[in-house]
């Protein structure tokens, strides 16, 4: 099975464990979510992310060399069927304009397809129920209002793994709101040495608590209902005395 793929069941299940180059005690605390960094296909980008991350997003699957060094899954997007299976790479990513379609029958490997929020509902539904294990939001990766409730749209669509890109620099409320909504990974762009920024995002990560918030709609108060008070009977003037 994938590592990656491996590795959100586990954290699906409330089971973390470890893998890559970061310590057992930092990994055990992961809180439902994992950190994809997408790299260049360099060496210094990858050997960050291997401190850091849980997965590696390479530009293309011939950056294989620098995945291995740091020691995590990795995987890239994919163009045909035979490059993925001379690669060894871990999980692939597939476009929905530009992919082949044999590449869902990939099986062997943990795919995740790329999907613009901006489909039609019926759409984003049909990428659910295609033979994929991830699907990934695209779209602008700061977290706006608009953003957090397109995710949450999303979320309410699909019933697969839901991964999401953020920027580096994602605060920890941001993170949290985001892991709220049921978001099992983010995908991370690094350019170069950017071990601080991760390292603050992989303890932002740690941080997230160990059970979501019940979501749903909100019960609305019931007032007590107050009866009209009984018809009173027509007065009736008594009749005069003769």
């Amino acid at each position: 099975m994938s590592r990656l793929l491996d590795k959100l069941e586990q954290l699906s299940k409330g089971n973390s464990k470890p893998f890559g180059f970061a310590s057992a005690a930092a990994k055990s605390k992961l809180a439902g979510m994992v950190i994809i960094a997408s790299v260049d296909d360099n060496d210094k980008a990858a050997a960050a992310a291997g401190e850091y991350a849980d997965a590696i997003l390479l530009k293309s699957l011939a950056g294989k060399n620098a995945a291995s060094k740091a020691g995590l899954p990795w995987g890239a997007p994919a163009n045909e069927t035979s490059e993925v299976k001379e690669s060894g790479c871990d999980f692939i990513l597939i476009d929905t304009d530009r992919s082949p379609i044999d590449l869902l029958h990939e099986e062997k490997v943990c795919r995740i397809i790329e999907i613009d929020p901006s489909m039609t509902d019926g759409l984003i539904r049909a990428s659910g129920q295609l033979p994929v294990d991830i699907v990934l939001i695209a779209g602008d990766e700061a977290v706006s209002m608009k953003r957090l409730l397109t995710c949450q749209h999303i979320a309410n669509l699909i019933g697969r793994y839901l991964m999401v890109r953020v920027p580096p620099d994602i605060s920890a409320a941001e993170l949290k709101e985001i892991w709220e909504i049921g978001i099992m990974g983010i995908v991370v762009p690094m350019k170069g040495d950017a071990r601080k920024e991760l390292a603050v995002l992989r303890q932002a990560v740690d941080a997230l608590p160990a059970s979501r918030r019940k979501r749903g709609p909100r019960a609305s108060a019931t007032l007590p209902s107050i009866a009209p008070p009984a018809a009173q009977a027509e007065y009736e003037e008594p009749d005069e005395d003769e």
